[in-house]
């Protein structure tokens, strides 16, 4: 290790802009992503132990997307310390509509994460439906297994080919493998 940390921390403080998605993406091995992102990390290592590595930024994203997740503008603030991440504000628009968000886990298990997040006339889309829902959801995600657990609460218009179809409000209890879904009513 170059630092000599028993007398001073290392700090590295890393500034980027209009630094192409796709460039990540390819860096960490992940989905194919779009996009680009401006922002600042600043790095304090009191040892070369994970568990003890600080670290706090700011990151924006234009124009971005990750497989069927997209957003005109996303910004996210993160914050580690002793081990722990936490990516809060996180807040993503699209078109006119808007979510927030919180992110957390630990670097011991960096796949079982915490999610809390609040919609607000989101966009979804499938095949000719489309919807615009607000609503919240608190969940635990187990990323090795693709599985989650907590309460989604929906509600928000939905439209078939062009034509309104009604109000959809949807209430479900996510349980790891199983989704138990109630009250679920379209008006």
């Amino acid at each position: 290790y170059p630092a000599d940390l028993n007398r001073a921390p290392a700090k590295l403080n890393i500034s980027f802009s209009d630094l192409p998605a796709e460039q990540v993406g390819s860096l960490l091995n992940a989905p194919p992503l779009t996009g680009s992102a401006s922002g600042s990390i600043a790095l304090i290592a009191s040892s070369p132990r994970l568990d003890e590595l600080a670290a706090t930024g700011h990151v924006d994203a234009l124009n971005f997307s990750a497989g069927p997740a997209k957003a005109d503008h996303a910004s996210v603030d993160f914050d580690l310390r002793n081990g722990d991440l936490k990516i809060a504000p996180l807040k993503i628009a699209e078109k006119d509509g808007s979510a927030e968000g919180t992110i957390s886990f630990s670097l011991a298990q960096p796949l079982q994460w915490n999610l809390k997040a609040a919609a607000h006339n989101w966009p979804l889309a499938y095949r000719s439906t489309f919807a615009r829902v607000s609503g919240d959801a608190r969940l635990a995600i187990n990323l090795a297994n693709q599985t989650a657990a907590g309460p989604v609460h929906l509600a928000g218009p939905v439209t078939v080919l062009d034509g309104d179809v009604g109000t959809l409000y949807l209430s479900a209890d996510i349980d790891q493998t199983r989704v138990q879904v109630g009250p679920f009513n379209a008006s």
